[in-house]
């Protein structure tokens, strides 16, 4: 796994925006306008809520979709620890983004944050995890495609 920072981080998540995001709408526009917390420059909502081209699938399915790959990007929502109020949250920057093989992505995905952004390295499809889930156990869940 290779957690990767500063510039190449900044430039693989404006790439992701760029191909999946609609940066025409109002919840876009607010989110990109990120407020100072105590803990730097973070999001006030949720890319997801965002996206352009989606499709509603299970979390089996993304699972199974990322196990084809020999590796692919992980990324997630800037929020701050003052909204989140879940203990020792952040186990990576929250600036990050990953890039791993499935097997690793098995390893540490209970360290994750609960919204993360999936997706290959040509831009062209993806998957989403969310916080929210559909009914008991069912974890909404979205694939995304780039354009």
């Amino acid at each position: 796994m290779e957690i990767i920072l500063d510039s190449t981080a900044d430039e693989i998540r404006q790439t992701f925006i760029e191909k999946f995001v609609n940066r025409e709408t109002p919840t876009f526009k607010e989110i990109s306008k990120r407020r100072l917390c105590s803990d730097g420059y973070c999001y006030t909502g949720y890319l997801w809520d965002t996206l352009k081209s989606v499709k509603v699938c299970s979390e089996n399915f993304v699972e199974s979709e990322l196990e084809k790959l020999s590796r692919f990007y992980i990324l997630w929502d800037i929020h701050s620890k003052d909204f989140i109020f879940i203990e020792d949250y952040w186990k990576y920057p929250k600036e990050a983004v990953l890039s791993l093989t499935f097997g690793e992505f098995l390893k540490i995905k209970k360290d994750l944050p609960e919204d993360v952004y999936i997706f290959d390295d040509n831009f062209n499809r993806g998957y989403v995890l969310t916080h929210e889930y559909l009914k008991k156990g069912k974890r909404y869940c979205l694939e995304i495609y780039g354009n």
